[in-house]
């Protein structure tokens, strides 16, 4: 999920994926937001986040519900 982050193109939309590409180019205020929204975005994946879901899957899966 990009948010509001990302920037989303269909892959095979090159013209698409260029136009979204010049305009980080050439709009310098655009892509400081993404890539300062995109650091924001990087500190919700933690290695304890991570372990919190892999442990919720692993209870569905066996009926636990410790």
């Amino acid at each position: 999920m990009a948010d509001d982050v990302g920037l989303l193109v269909d892959p095979q939309d090159v013209d698409g994926l260029r136009e979204q590409m010049r305009r980080l180019i050439e709009d310098g205020d655009e892509a400081t937001r993404h890539g300062a929204l995109g650091i924001e975005r990087a500190r919700q994946f933690t290695w304890e986040a991570c372990a919190e879901k892999a442990l919720v899957v692993c209870r569905k899966a066996t009926g636990s519900r410790e």
